[in-house]
């Protein structure tokens, strides 16, 4: 059954997050314009496999979650995700992330690979060829 947890990051910020089951954690990720919820399926699926699956609401996408510094850098981000695996009292956690998500993903995966025992994600190339995509490509800055 998923349940509403409210979780204390490193820098003081509050993240709200939809959890069920207990371990493995699985962090899933949400990406733009979506909200915990878009797991949901996924999430039931994820605890009858035997893991944890946990899904907070990004920084800005919940009241509590808006940062004073008004930061959303990836960096930021990526800091954010370390600091909801140690929140939720973790060593390490599976990343499943979409969309704008994967930002976050993929830099905690830089910051602190130890910490990522897999990484998932969906709907974003990884690294230049998305940055890449977002400078020069017409097309796609027109559909982002």
């Amino acid at each position: 059954m998923v349940e509403r947890i409210t979780l204390q990051g490193n820098d003081g910020l509050s993240f709200h997050a939809l959890s069920e089951a207990d371990e493995p954690l699985v962090l899933c990720l949400h990406g733009f314009p979506d909200y915990p919820g878009t797991f949901t399926h996924q999430m039931t699926a994820i605890a009858n496999a035997g893991f944890r699956a946990v899904a907070p609401w990004m920084r800005e996408y919940h009241p509590d979650t808006i940062p004073a510094d008004a930061c959303y850098q990836s960096a930021a981000l990526a800091r954010d995700t370390l600091s909801l695996i140690d929140a939720l009292e973790y060593d390490n956690a599976i990343l499943y992330a979409h969309d704008w998500g994967t930002t976050a993903a993929n830099m905690a995966t830089v910051l602190n690979a130890p910490r990522v025992n897999k990484l998932i994600t969906s709907a974003v190339p990884y690294g230049n060829a998305m940055t890449g995509a977002f400078v020069a490509n017409g097309d796609q800055q027109r559909r982002s």
